[in-house]
């Protein structure tokens, strides 16, 4: 991981609190994941139960991936966040979703399929500074339609106001400091704004450190 605390870096100018994690970047939606062993996934569907709009019983939807041969189906809260294992190919897994989302869900345009142990492991790279006390911490995951590396390159061209960035291998770890200062950081000002708002799915940072403690209940009871 390279910090970058102003100055330049690589000849280019740079914002205070701007943190790059360099190791293990990747499209986390285009590989074969864990085929032939059974293997936890996260899948975080994108702008569902909102508001009242794009209404998603959650009870049903966890019927529904169980029927797709998808096995210890749990939820928790109602945005979203499902857990499921299965011994399937990663395309496999995105098949199935795909359809059950296009027959019964089709305001569901993309969702992120996260595989547990990766997730795990971003958690214990996260820096030293995401463990402050922040006014808001969000957690930009990738979907299935997003590409990380044109993602990342629109975000380390933003300039950055009292925020800092970690760039993972599921998700951008995007931190505000201040509640004052809240509306002027780039994450308020320009990533609604941009193409890739829509390739991403958010949690906030309470939901994060929740989904990471239900991998890690699953992962403990396996062994």
């Amino acid at each position: 991981m390279a910090s970058r605390n102003g100055g330049s870096v690589d000849g280019k100018n740079t914002e205070s609190s701007r943190y790059v994690d360099s190791e293990g970047r990747a499209d986390n939606c285009s590989n074969n994941g864990g085929a032939g062993r059974l293997t936890d996934y996260v899948l975080l569907p994108r702008g569902i139960n909102v508001g009242g709009k794009n209404p998603v019983p959650m009870g049903q939807l966890k019927a529904q991936l169980t029927s797709l041969g998808f096995s210890n189906v749990s939820y928790f809260g109602n945005a979203g966040n499902l857990f499921l294992s299965s011994s399937m190919s990663r395309p496999e897994i995105c098949s199935h979703i795909d359809d059950l989302f296009a027959s019964e869900y089709p305001f569901i345009k993309t969702y992120a399929l996260v595989d547990g142990a990766s997730l795990l492991r971003d958690a214990t790279r996260l820096p030293n500074w995401w463990h402050e006390n922040w006014f808001r911490k969000d957690v930009l995951f990738y979907t299935e339609i997003a590409n990380p590396q044109e993602i990342v390159q629109t975000v380390e061209s933003m300039s950055l106001g009292d925020e800092s960035i970690f760039f993972g291998n599921t998700a951008i770890y995007w931190a505000k400091r201040s509640k004052d200062t809240y509306r002027q950081t780039a994450f308020v000002r320009q990533v609604m704004k941009q193409a890739f708002y829509k390739q991403v799915t958010i949690r906030n940072g309470q939901t994060f450190e929740k989904i990471c403690g239900v991998l890690r209940e699953r992962a403990a009871g396996k062994g």
